[in-house]
């Protein structure tokens, strides 16, 4: 059995139920908006199948497709809320021990937990900040 098949059925049960829900969610959008699943899917390139496997909640549908889907449904700016730290209630309990030392200056570097956003000119890149105040003892 491959690693991806065994992810999809590993799957926690509150993940299958937001997927399940997220499916419905954009099966009523489309349908507020007149656009019929055929239609969906010729606009985002892709399977009416397809459509149907994302609106039924299946983990396999890609993250492109989904992207895809949000985009022509004018959804899109909601897919950049899923993980946004600002409402990251249970990355925000974790202690404060994990956070790193505010008086070491080194240049942030690209690795896994990082994410970065690049643009022809120059390169942004965001990384996990401790609480405003928060200062390790030995600092």
């Amino acid at each position: 059995m491959s690693k991806q098949t065994l992810a999809k059925e590993a799957l926690p049960d509150s993940a299958t139920r937001a997927l399940a829900k997220l499916g419905r969610d954009i099966r009523a959008a489309r349908k507020l908006r007149g656009i019929t699943a055929a239609q969906l899917a010729e606009r985002t390139y892709t399977t009416r199948a397809t459509i149907t496997r994302l609106e039924n909640g299946h983990p396999g549908v890609s993250l492109t497709i989904l992207a895809h889907v949000l985009w022509v449904l004018k959804l899109e700016n909601n897919l950049g809320m899923v993980a946004d730290p600002q409402n990251d209630r249970p990355g925000t309990l974790l202690p404060v021990e994990k956070f790193p030392c505010p008086c070491e200056k080194r240049k942030p570097e690209l690795g896994r937990g990082s994410f970065a956003a690049t643009s022809e000119k120059n390169a942004v890149v965001f990384v996990a900040l401790p609480p405003v105040g928060y200062a390790p003892a030995g600092c």
